[in-house]
């Protein structure tokens, strides 16, 4: 029974280490050392078994490393000389029953055994010294085809439902095949469907109003261009009913066998000629009101506005200020009421590369 507590406790630390560690060496005995294998299938036993560490013996490893001789001082609380000596002991103890007995058992590491030339040789157990893979047994499983391998084809009853006319297996394949063809045509449809309902709940485009196309997005250029000729049109538009009721004055004063019909004539012309006459007086009006300011930055807030403008150096513009248009805070370096002056003050201000993105925004003059 002693020999048997000593024994236990140099394996119990054999094995402590050997969970933490791939080798543990015991001094002048030999060294344990943990050799990975990969998980393995069985074909005659159908049998799965986990990877695992196995463990192998090598008396050539004599030197001491240390490992065990921790293990005895973490445990017992002692020193290192204590360690090694108690070590020492319990080796001894362990290698005269060796040869006492010629076959010890040593716990989950396996059996030593001593042959007849005085060889030890070291039968290792099946525990799996591994921390990956606790909890993981071997296990078994028949393969699922090879019940039915045991079975003849004409075994297998034909039901009534099987026997089906060639026909039938040639009409499920046209089908199956056709099958992509018609998800393609549905899909088809469901675009043509689409773009039409987006056509219909579309509403039309608007005439733009010039007035907001003129307010800075577009370039002066542009806009000269397109104020000419605009103001061109609306110039024959609001004559044309004068020179169609001067026209048609001719031929009243000599319409003098129908009384009535000319005293009509001539209160219709008179109509249109105040309602043109009106027209043009709101279009002039309109123009008068009309301030035109040469833009040199824009922001989203007045603050930002406020400080480009204290930036902005007094004798480089002639008269800087703010203007809101929307949601816009608009700094111009000057306001006219001429359109031609406003224009030659752009030309002139884009000669300077700070300034050169200058543009010309239409505005109604503040009362």
């Amino acid at each position: 029974m002693i020999y048997l507590c000593v024994m236990l406790r140099i394996i119990t630390h054999i094995e402590r280490v050997l969970m933490v560690s791939d080798c543990v060496i015991v001094p002048d005995f030999g060294g344990f050392v943990l050799r990975r294998r990969p998980a393995l299938f069985t074909a005659e036993k159908n049998a799965f078994s986990p990877a695992h560490n196995e463990i192998v013996f090598n008396p050539a490893l004599n030197h001491d490393d240390g490992l065990l001789t921790e293990s005895y001082m973490q445990m017992y609380g002692m020193n290192f000389c204590e360690a090694q000596q108690t070590l020492r002991q319990d080796l001894d103890e362990w290698k005269r029953i060796l040869d006492d007995h010629r076959t010890v058992s040593s716990g989950r590491l396996g059996s030593f055994r001593r042959n007849e030339d005085g060889t030890l040789i070291f039968e290792p157990e099946t525990a799996y010294y591994t921390i990956d893979v606790y909890g993981l047994t071997s296990f078994y499983m028949t393969p699922v085809g090879a019940e039915w391998n045991h079975r003849q084809p004409g075994d297998f009853p034909v039901l009534p439902q099987d026997r089906r006319s060639k026909q039938a297996v040639r009409t499920e394949a046209v089908r199956k095949a056709s099958l992509p063809l018609r998800m393609m045509g549905r899909i088809a449809g469901i675009a043509a469907a689409a773009i039409v309902l987006f056509f219909l709940i579309t509403p039309p485009v608007k005439e733009v109003n010039r007035n907001f196309y003129t307010a800075g997005f577009a370039p002066p250029e542009i806009l000269t261009s397109t104020f000419s000729a605009g103001e061109g049109e609306e110039e024959k538009e609001k004559a044309s009913p004068v020179q169609d009721i001067t026209e048609a004055n001719k031929p009243i004063a000599a319409m003098s066998s129908h009384p009535e019909a000319s005293i009509e004539a001539t209160a219709g012309a008179v109509q249109k000629t105040t309602q043109a006459s009106a027209e043009i007086a709101i279009e002039i009006e309109d123009v008068v009101n009309r301030s035109y300011y040469v833009i040199i930055a824009s922001f989203d807030s007045r603050s930002r506005a406020r400080k480009f403008v204290s930036e902005v150096d007094p004798a480089e513009c002639r008269q800087i200020g703010m203007v809101r248009s929307g949601q816009r805070i608009r700094v111009y370096a000057a306001k006219y009421d001429n359109r031609a002056e406003a224009e030659a003050y752009v030309t002139q201000l884009r000669k300077t590369e700070k300034f050169k993105t200058s543009w010309l925004y239409i505005g109604h003059r503040e009362s």
